[in-house]
């Protein structure tokens, strides 16, 4: 599906750009909303999910008839999604008494938020480019 396509590689570039740029730790100050004005914690909760979801249907219904071609794309938009929803919760969460264990687990994930940026960059520039390659 064309529609499907343009919202993966749409939603996995707007992601990206979130992790790579988005600092957490500074999104609830004005100048940083006022600079990146998708950073805000709904916002990032939103385009987690909706990217997640994406990535799901990309798995489901791939732009031809070869599943293997849009694996990347799909394994990035979930990648993406599911450290989006994890910021959220993790910043949510640590108000919370006795969540511990997931801020640990948490932390692990977000580490490497701008390397998984980087790789949604790369994965959604090549599916652009290449929309029929195998594994793209």
């Amino acid at each position: 599906m064309v529609q499907l396509y343009f919202l993966s590689i749409l939603f996995n570039g707007i992601a990206g750009f979130l992790l790579f740029f988005g600092d957490s730790e500074k999104t609830d100050s004005f100048e940083n909303n006022a600079k990146m004005p998708l950073s805000g914690s709904g916002h990032r909760l939103i385009l987690g999910i909706i990217t997640a979801i994406i990535g799901f249907l990309k798995l489901l219904l791939p732009m031809r008839t070869i599943i293997v071609g849009d694996l990347f794309p799909a394994a990035a938009g979930l990648l993406g999604g599911f450290i989006l929803i994890f910021d959220y919760y993790r910043e949510h969460s640590a108000k919370i008494e006795g969540s511990g264990k997931i801020s640990q687990i948490g932390d692990v994930f977000l580490v490497y938020r701008k390397i998984a940026g980087i790789v949604l960059f790369v994965v959604t520039g090549l599916h652009f480019l290449l929309p029929y390659a195998l594994f793209l």
